[in-house]
Parts: structure tokens; C-alpha cells; sequence
């Protein structure tokens, strides 16, 4: 039966992102249509979404296979299938291929492949994604640390994230966490949302239901159109020291100079065109109404750039080194820093609801 490729081919795209190609004759490089759904896993995170009706039950290598409906739906409006024990035919318009299906005598992984979300769950909506956007950028990339890697979402509703040099928080109270069937009911934990599983979900993904079980953080659709997961990390969010850590951190800012200066993202955007290393060192002056920014790149071509930006300054004189690039992503949200010239910047959204911390680079 043919099936529309304006319908088919989002869903392959999206699901086959969570396959892995690490090894072709694994089940997790392959894609699942099963029971009306595409499936897809790796050894970290999961998807399924409803496919098009008339879909029948095939299972294919995901490489490349979304790059091949794709190029077809430029061309075709329709493709259909046909599938033996060893291979899938695949016809659009003209065109005729046929691919290799999950050999027939070797057992799929069932309890992967046919996972549903866990009974329960709670509303995620537009707002909580938005927040998870702004502070996700502050997660950590090092696997060897597994605790830093993805978002904390706390049991009263706050996000977190933290790495080496820099931290975000976003609180919300009243908004509901939540509730990991994990040791005792009367006193939940939070959960630490994957940062592989939020890269792979993109910024708004839909989804408005959250669930946790055992071994996994869920995110799916209310309609049963689909659902997502990521395996848990068997080591937790340091979420009490870095509480304190927070802090201790806003004492120090109530004593160092506020700077308020909209104009800096602005500069930034062309200042950065200026550095080539990583980090993107900017340095800093704070004078008595002004900011200035300069660029400089001591080994390099012989670039810089500077500019001077009017700011409100409360309290003294200050100078620091920091990265440009995650200043200047900081700044798209906060309109204001506090720096002392020695310790970290500390920011706050006008609003009150978000808070970040940036380490100073050595100049």
C-alpha cells in the first residue's frame, strides 16, 4: 500500500536520530515498525512515533534511510514497501531499491524495542521547554563526569545545570516535577534530564507529558503520537553543593559591582569575529558609565578589535578576561552582571528566574 512521503518522512527523520551506526549489525542501528509506531534506541536513548496507516511492520538500517525518503519526497509524493524475510523493496515513481530487514532467525530485543511510557506522569508545557533551552547550554560535555551531563530537574520544579566553568539555574516555583517511583514516595527525588536525550529533542519538541521509572526519563505526547527516553546515570546531580555554591556566589555578588549594559550582545556579535582560539577570550574594563570590550589575538593573524559601551555602573572599577561566546549567550537573557574582577560573574534575569555563573579566563 502506498504511503505519502509528506507524512512518512518527518517521523523516520526524527526517530532514526536515535539509532546508533556505531555497529550496522547491532538491532539499535536499525529502525522498528511495529504496531503502528517507528522505534528506534541506542544504548542511551529511545523514540517511538505513530507511523502513516497502511505502514506494514518492516525493521531497516536507520543510515541513511531518512536521507533516502527525503530525496524521494523532492520528487515523489508516495513510496511503498515490500518486505521478505532478508530485504525490503522500496518503490517510488521510478525509482526501485531494495535494502536489508533484521535477519528473520535472530530474536529482536523486544524489551527495548516495545518499551511504553510509564503510567502517571506530569504536564511539561511551551514555558518549561523554553526553560530548558536557557539553561541547558551550561550541562556538561565530559561523559567522565556523568553527574554534570544534562539537566537537573528538581523535585520543586527548578532547573539546573553546571560544568567546569559555568552554572545555570531557572526556578519556577509552583511549577510540577516529577515524582520518581525511587525510594521512599514521601520524599522524591529529582531527576537528571540526559543532555544526549535534550541534544536529540531540539529545542521545542511537543511533547507534554514527563514520566520517570527505574532505569529512564520520559518525555511523551498526551495523544500517544510518541514518546522518548533516556537511560538514568547511576550517579546523581551534586544538587546540595551546588545549592550552597549558589549561594555563596550571590553574597559575593550583593558586594561587587552591578553592571547593566544591553549594548553588550550587540558588541560581542562583532568583536567575536575578531577571535579565532578557544576559548573566545574577551577582556573587560568597567570604568564609571561604560564597558570596554577588546579582542585581541596574540598569536594569531594580528586581529583585534575593541569598542566602548555605555552601561549603568554601580560600585567600583573592574577588569576581567572571560569567553566571549558564552557572555555573549548569557547576555541574550540577562540584561546585567555583577563582577568584582576576581571571582566569577554572577548574572540575573530581570525577572528573577534565571541566575548564571561564569568563570574568569586567565589573561
Amino acid at each position: 500500500m502506498p504511503v505519502p512521503l509528506k507524512d512518512l518522512v518527518p517521523v523516520v527523520t526524527f526517530v532514526s536520530s536515535f539509532a546508533s551506526p556505531k555497529d550496522p549489525s547491532s538491532p539499535s542501528a536499525f529502525l522498528w515498525f511495529s504496531g503502528g509506531f517507528a522505534r528506534a534506541y541506542s544504548e542511551s536513548a529511545g523514540a517511538a512515533w505513530r507511523s502513516p496507516a497502511g505502514l506494514e511492520d518492516f525493521s531497516v538500517r536507520a543510515d541513511g534511510f531518512a536521507a533516502l525518503l527525503a530525496s524521494l519526497a523532492s520528487q515523489y509524493e508516495e513510496v511503498s514497501f515490500e518486505v521478505s524475510a532478508s530485504r525490503l523493496v522500496v518503490r517510488s515513481g521510478t525509482f526501485r531499491a531494495q535494502l536489508p530487514v533484521w535477519p528473520g532467525d535472530v530474536d529482536a530485543p523486544r524489551e527495548w524495542i516495545d518499551r511504553k511510557p510509564p503510567e502517571g506522569g506530569v504536564e511539561v508545557n511551551d514555558a518549561f521547554w523554553s526553560d530548558v533551552a536557557r539553561v541547558k547550554a551550561a550541562a556538561s560535555p565530559d561523559e567522565a563526569k556523568p553527574g554534570l551531563c544534562g539537566v537537573y530537574w528538581a523535585p520543586d520544579g527548578g532547573l539546573i545545570a553546571a560544568d567546569n566553568f559555568q552554572a545555570a539555574v531557572c526556578t519556577s516555583p509552583g511549577r510540577a516535577a516529577p515524582r520518581p517511583a525511587l525510594g521512599d514516595p514521601s520524599k522524591p527525588k529529582g531527576v537528571l534530564i540526559p543532555s544526549q536525550v535534550l541534544a536529540l529533542l531540539g529545542g521545542n519538541p511537543g511533547f507534554d507529558r514527563a514520566a520517570v521509572d527505574e532505569e529512564s526519563v520520559w518525555f511523551y505526547s498526551s495523544s500517544g503520537a510518541g514518546s522518548v527516553y533516556g537511560r538514568l546515570y547511576s550517579v546523581e546531580f551534586p544538587a546540595a553543593q551546588f545549592v550552597e555554591f549558589m549561594k555563596v556566589v550571590r553574597e559575593q555578588a550583593a558586594a561587587s559591582t552591578k553592571v547593566e549594559a544591553k549594548g553588550i550582545v550587540n558588541s560581542l556579535e562583532r568583536l567575536l569575529f575578531f577571535a579565532r582560539r578557544q576559548p573566545y577570550m574577551v577582556k573587560a574594563e568597567v570604568g564609571g558609565d561604560s564597558v570596554r570590550l577588546w579582542v585581541s589575538e596574540e598569536e594569531g593573524d594580528g586581529r583585534s578589535a575593541e569598542e566602548t559601551v555605555p552601561a549603568k555602573v554601580e560600585g567600583g572599577a573592574a577588569a576581567f578576561s572571560v569567553d566571549g561566546k558564552a557572555l555573549r549567550e548569557i547576555m541574550r537573557n540577562c540584561s546585567s552582571l555583577c563582577t568584582s574582577g576576581a571571582r566569577p560573574l554572577y548574572f540575573r534575569s530581570d525577572d528573577g528566574r534565571f541566575e548564571h555563573v561564569l568563570s574568569l579566563l586567565s589573561s
